[in-house]
């Protein structure tokens, strides 16, 4: 059975009790936010164990592969980190751990893709996407003025699933901006940036779509993951707030409403 252990700047080459106990010190003092234990093959059906850095504690997930691709996820609050190291031990040594009382989070962590057939669903969205956008326009295929009711924001939608599906997505938060320049060969105009009267006017179908593409990657990002990083959602939300002065429609106001009280939190 080989053990693999790696943060988001290292990778631990032989497991072993030295260096279980040096990326614990990475994590506690913050150097990392997340430690991995993968083991190969399964061990006890789990592929992998690891740990969180919260603010006064630590998340531990464990994975369970079912073969089939589907999968489930479990996970616990730990304060004490010698009792998180002798877990991680524990797991290098062939021992998992007991996972009574452990909470099913697999729901949230899955990823939901849309059916080809029936199309955008609640059924087919994370939790968090349900939770937070309630409003039937966030599911509606046919208005102009809903994340994906719109030919573009519908495109974008079905090319992020399948990009997400097969892993091939390596940046969300540029893919906008690849998606028109590099997949439409058009221009691109960020939310963010300040435009002319002339750009405005000269570029208005342009400025248009890059809007509603944007919208519709963040919106994606959330329905898809459940997550959104900031810097998409601020550029949504900026998407929205401009297309509603372009089209005097309080429609996308009260879409970036909703989006900016998005929060994982929430």
């Amino acid at each position: 059975m080989k053990f693999e252990l790696w943060n988001e700047h290292t990778f631990y080459s032989r497991v072993n009790e030295a260096k279980i106990y040096a990326a614990m010190a990475d994590l506690e003092s913050g150097y990392c936010r997340v430690l991995v234990l993968e083991s190969t093959p399964s061990l006890a059906g789990s592929s992998y164990i690891q740990a969180m850095k919260e603010k006064d504690s630590y998340t531990v997930e464990i994975r369970f592969e079912n073969g089939d691709e589907s999968f489930k996820q479990l996970q616990r609050k730990m304060v004490d980190v010698e009792e998180l190291t002798n877990l991680f031990q524990a797991y290098a040594n062939g021992i998992p751990p007991n996972i009574e009382g452990w909470k099913d989070i697999t729901e949230l962590v899955a990823w939901y893709f849309d059916d080809a057939e029936t199309g955008v669903t609640r059924e087919t969205s994370h939790p968090y996407f349900r939770q937070a956008f309630l409003a039937d326009i966030y599911y509606d295929i046919s208005q102009e003025e809903a994340p994906f009711g719109n030919d573009t924001g519908a495109d974008t939608l079905a090319f992020l699933e399948e990009l997400i599906e097969a892993d091939e997505l390596e940046d969300l938060d540029a893919y906008p901006k690849e998606l028109i320049e590099e997949n439409w060969e058009m221009d691109f105009f960020p939310a963010s940036e300040n435009l002319s009267e002339e750009i405005k006017q000269t570029y208005k179908t342009e400025i248009y779509q890059s809007y509603q593409v944007i919208i519709a990657t963040g919106f994606s990002s959330i329905k898809i993951t459940g997550e959104i990083s900031e810097e998409l959602k601020q550029e949504t939300v900026l998407a929205l707030q401009k297309l509603a002065d372009m089209t005097n429609k309080s429609i996308y106001e009260q879409q970036a409403t909703a989006m900016e009280k998005f929060s994982l939190n929430s």
